[in-house]
């Protein structure tokens, strides 16, 4: 996730390990997938282009390459669009560093209402959505579909899972204590956005039809930390309009991972909050916490399932 408002916060450095961040982060499923492009044949069979918007290093726009003729992926992180040139160099992306509120002034008159698909994943939270999906509208043509989904903290399944969670929201609130205290309007409007379940995005008559919203593992809140590591009050905003499909499921089986140790979750944590291990402070008051949840997990070398509260929002252009 890279925020609009300080592309750095979330960049690792020069050593960063993106095998690891890859591999410590839930696997977005062929199903998955599915699920957008069902919907958008169903209101359109135009696949020429498609931009990823907060492509991060390139995920999500390396398997619309493989749908889409052309994929133009952004992200306002140099450090972000570096990796992704990198590892799309042959293929049929072109990786640009842009804002999203800014990307249809990057493409240009020329490129308005050309566009099939629009992607957001995982970078919802920290853009101006207003301005950014008014944005998207110029760019994709009548009938195309904009995509918007957000994950948020693992879920334990299993053994111990209670206290599991409760030792794990203690330890990611360490991990983002290098960015304590929590407050300022950047900040509350992610927290916002997570809280509402992405509700509180609205999609204006004139411009989108056919709103879809799914949430899985809805019983579970989508927010990273507890609201008590905030200093303002978090509250669910509701823009959802009476003519839109809403639909909720509990699937502990939704993107899970099985078999997932201690290690792994720490890997999680140093992949999601990439600057955490440049704080030797820290570190170490995280050791002992890792331990403790290992204990919670059923002891060493115990494994467990990890599944994950998710949001998709889906829109055609009219």
């Amino acid at each position: 996730m890279a925020s609009s408002s300080d592309s750095s916060l979330f960049d690792g450095g020069a050593d960063f390990d993106w095998i690891k961040y890859t591999t410590h982060r839930p696997a977005y499923s062929s199903s998955f997938y599915d699920r957008i492009w069902t919907y958008h044949q169903s209101h359109s069979n135009h696949w020429s282009l498609a931009h990823d918007v907060g492509t991060g290093p390139g995920n999500v726009a390396e398997v619309l390459g493989a749908r889409f003729d052309k994929v133009i992926a952004s992200d306002p992180s140099g450090f972000h669009t570096a990796v992704a040139r990198r590892r799309l160099a042959a293929s049929n992306v072109t990786v640009e560093q842009c804002r999203a509120e800014d990307l249809v002034t990057l493409v240009g008159p020329d490129g308005h209402g050309k566009a099939d698909l629009v992607t957001l994943a995982e970078c919802i939270p920290l853009m101006d959505a207003e301005r950014a999906f008014s944005g998207f509208a110029e760019l994709l043509r009548p009938g195309g579909t904009l995509a918007v989904w957000f994950y948020g903290k693992p879920i334990f399944v299993g053994e111990g899972q209670e206290r599991s969670q409760q030792i794990y929201d203690r330890i990611a609130g360490k991990a983002f204590s290098r960015i304590f205290p929590i407050k300022g309007t950047i900040w509350q409007q992610a927290f916002t956005v997570m809280a509402s379940w992405l509700d509180n995005i609205g999609f204006p008559s004139e411009d989108w039809t056919d709103v879809e919203r799914t949430k899985w593992n809805h019983d579970k809140p989508l927010c990273f930390l507890p609201e008590e590591y905030f200093d303002f009050e978090v509250k669910h905003e509701n823009s959802v309009t009476a003519d839109e499909k809403v639909e909720e499921r509990v699937d502990r089986d939704f993107w899970a991972k099985e078999h997932c140790g201690v290690d792994w979750v720490e890997g999680f944590i140093d992949a999601q909050f990439p600057w955490k291990s440049t704080d030797d402070e820290i570190g170490a008051q995280l050791k002992p916490m890792y331990k403790e949840l290992e204990e919670a997990m059923g002891g060493q070398g115990s494994k467990t399932k990890i599944a994950w509260p998710v949001a998709l929002v889906l829109a055609t252009r009219k």
